[in-house]
């Protein structure tokens, strides 16, 4: 609430039932959108500032590639290989909320995926695990 230019976007299914929380601490800045077609996703990401991925347990979240496909920067909790794609981790909730007070991410850091793995930057680690070998 000390952030009165951040509005919260929980786009899709709340399977872990943020929305009641958010809606407590963020009431005037939290909404919450139910799922949408996945073509219209794009929508969302490309009108997003920040993509928050919170999730404590979950295997690689495709919704981190997509909006790194779209170069949105990402902020995720530091599980199995996320800081591969995203910008910057968090281990606790309260370093979630530093990260978003400081605005440590601008909009102009687009995520850095689509330079990673470009096709020959994916020949160039292929090729470097094939020597291993």
């Amino acid at each position: 609430n000390k952030r009165k230019d951040i509005v919260f976007i929980l786009l899709g299914r709340d399977d872990d039932h943020y929305s009641s929380k958010f809606r407590k601490i963020l009431s005037k800045t939290f909404k919450l959108i139910p799922p949408v077609e996945q073509k219209k996703t794009v929508d969302y990401y490309q009108a997003a500032d920040l993509l928050i991925h919170p999730a404590h347990n979950e295997g690689f979240p495709k919704t981190l590639l997509e909006a790194a496909a779209c170069g949105l920067p990402i902020i995720s909790r530091d599980i199995v290989g996320v800081s591969r794609v995203a910008d910057k981790v968090f281990k606790t909730d309260n370093e979630l909320v530093e990260l978003i007070m400081h605005n440590i991410l601008k909009p102009s850091n687009k995520s850095q995926l689509p330079h990673k793995y470009t096709w020959e930057e994916l020949e160039k680690q292929y090729l470097k695990i094939f020597k291993q070998l």
